[in-house]
């Protein structure tokens, strides 16, 4: 009964959480303390040239001082035809022939390409084991794809507005618990971005073709800042971004590689489009309702002075009751 209640109780604590990578450290804890087995290794087949290269990218041993007493069999890892076999076969792979420890390969449900496995090693896996654990993948297969659904945008497939609502309040977070340490020179940055005259798009050539303008800017838009930080469809042609641990100067750089990608590439049909961008720096001692006024406050301004470019606004030069006003000039203008 108390094995079963832990089950009960991690499949809880896994459920109440929201955010996918939140999502993937429970459920690694969860199955090491469900399984009791001596290590969970989480790890990812990579395709390098015609090799297939499995590079373990977690590793978390069992707290318990009798069951992690030796290393696991790092050997393992360089047998990629036991992983690439769990993949052909959509099933466990064990494997028992290793050095004090016998093991059993899952692959992790919607990964590939890159495939992600999880491998549990003990000195002896049973079939108990395997059931219980794959049962906890099939879980979180199905509770992953209801995340997935409930924060991304199904145009998109960016986050949507939901999903931002959560994340710029954990930045906030984030942001006041690693103050103390942080780098001086880096920090986190709220930007929102509006494209230009998008009802004169709609209206001169149709909703398709606004949809299809809206689909590669997203494109664009997840690839210049999509690997330095989350980005969003807030709603309509407006778009968002939370970018953390980089300096002011990479931000500004980021964004008018963006601003400037937008501006040079060819819509079909349509021809050229542009952005308006708004930015601010994500401060510590503010709210998130603050920050993103500062940001619509500088994309504001960015449009007041003939779109197609970038503005920075000061969340720290907010005034209260204040509204965007054309003429302030608050604002540092970049670009």
């Amino acid at each position: 009964m108390p094995q079963e209640q832990n089950i009960i109780t991690s499949l809880v604590e896994l459920t109440r959480l929201r955010d996918q990578q939140a999502i993937r450290h429970k459920l690694l804890s969860s199955l090491l303390e469900i399984s009791d087995a001596a290590w969970l290794v989480l790890c990812r087949l990579e395709q390098k040239q015609d090799d297939a290269v499995i590079e373990v990218c977690q590793r978390m041993p069992n707290p318990a001082p009798d069951k992690a007493v030796r290393h696991f069999p790092r050997a393992l890892f360089d047998r990629g035809e036991l992983f690439q076999r769990c993949i052909d076969s959509g099933m466990p792979v064990w494997v028992q022939d290793l050095d004090g420890y016998q093991g059993i390969i899952f692959q992790l449900p919607g990964s590939g390409p890159p495939h992600d496995f999880v491998v549990l090693f003990d000195e002896r896996v049973d079939g108990r084991s395997e059931r219980i654990v794959g049962s906890v993948l099939d879980l979180y297969d199905n509770f992953i794809s209801l995340v997935i659904e409930n924060t991304q945008d199904p145009l998109t497939r960016l986050l949507n507005r939901g999903a931002f609502d959560i994340d710029l309040p954990a930045a906030l977070l984030r942001l006041n618990a690693a103050e103390a340490e942080a780098d001086a020179s880096a920090g986190a940055y709220l930007a929102m971005m509006d494209l230009d005259h998008f009802k004169r798009i709609n209206d001169t050539f149709g909703h398709l073709y606004g949809d299809e303008v809206i689909l590669l800017f997203a494109s664009l838009l997840r690839e210049v800042l999509g690997e330095h930080g989350r980005v969003y469809r807030y709603g309509g042609e407006e778009f968002a971004a939370i970018v953390e641990g980089i300096t002011p100067r990479r931000m500004t750089e980021l964004l008018e590689r963006l601003r400037q990608t937008v501006e040079d590439h060819e819509f079909p049909q349509v021809g050229q489009v542009t952005v308006s961008i708004g930015w601010t720096e994500l401060c510590s001692n503010q709210l998130p309702s603050s920050l993103l006024d500062a940001a619509d406050q500088a994309l504001y301004r960015a449009k007041a002075e003939g779109r197609n470019r970038l503005c920075f606004h000061d969340p720290r030069e907010q005034v209260a009751g204040s509204g965007p006003s054309a003429e302030s000039d608050t604002d540092d203008i970049f670009f």
